[in-house]
């Protein structure tokens, strides 16, 4: 026996049977987002851009799941769009990069840090590798004194090429490279900073990816001295 629906009851059937569908998918979509981002959170794989990861993700799929309601629409199309515009709804990487520099430039100036050393190790394409061995970088008073080739024996310490390493031996000239950087718009771009003092002590850097413009370089055993 066929059993008729209220014109009410077959609205709100046909409203579950369109939306629950969309509701599941975006809970199930954000819950397996959030808990990537977590996962890389916790196993400290990156410090820097999980703000920006998580608002283009979350963007993408709020748009994508928009535009998985037209059904005219094709489905790579869908996906290409929830890409560009899920992007587009977050900061832009050159905003979150500055802002993430002009923190760390803050926390160095209240530091009021003028001499000092710190081990410098270079990694790139700008020298043999025989001549990218860790260096100790002593500076006072703001202005770079000595570039040393590191070696736990004083005495053993050899002068390290200015050529080379000069345009790394001192914090500030540390930060222009990264804002410099940054205006070149590189391939890739990824800047860690010293939680104490703000100075930055990762940058990877790579202009054309996979080409010979990468360069990487690590700030280690900072520490501040007496000028003289």
């Amino acid at each position: 026996m066929l059993e008729l629906l209220k014109p009410g009851e077959r609205t709100r059937s046909r409203w579950t049977a369109d939306t629950g569908p969309f509701i599941l998918t975006a809970v199930l979509g954000s819950a397996m987002t959030l808990s990537v981002i977590q996962s890389i959170v916790r196993s400290h794989w990156t410090n820097f851009g999980l703000p920006v990861l998580v608002t283009i993700a979350m963007g993408g799929l709020l748009v994508g799941a928009i535009f998985g309601r037209f059904r005219w629409l094709p489905g790579w199309l869908a996906h290409l769009l929830a890409t560009v515009l899920g992007g587009c709804l977050g900061d832009s990487g050159d905003d979150f990069q500055r802002d993430k520099l002009n923190e760390a430039r803050t926390r160095w100036d209240g530091k009021d840090v003028s001499s000092y050393t710190y081990i410098l190790e270079l990694q790139c394409y700008c020298a043999p590798a025989t001549q990218l061995a860790p260096v100790l970088v002593t500076v006072q008073n703001g202005s770079p004194v000595s570039l040393q080739y590191w070696d736990e024996d004083p005495s053993k310490r050899k002068p390290a090429p200015a050529e080379i390493f000069g345009p790394y031996d001192t914090v500030e000239e540390l930060f222009e490279f990264v804002d410099e950087t940054i205006g070149k718009d590189p391939q890739v771009l990824q800047v860690g900073y010293d939680q104490d003092y703000g100075f930055p002590n990762v940058v990877n850097v790579d202009f054309k990816d996979g080409g010979s413009e990468q360069m990487l370089f690590f700030v280690t055993q900072f520490k501040p001295t007496t000028g003289s």
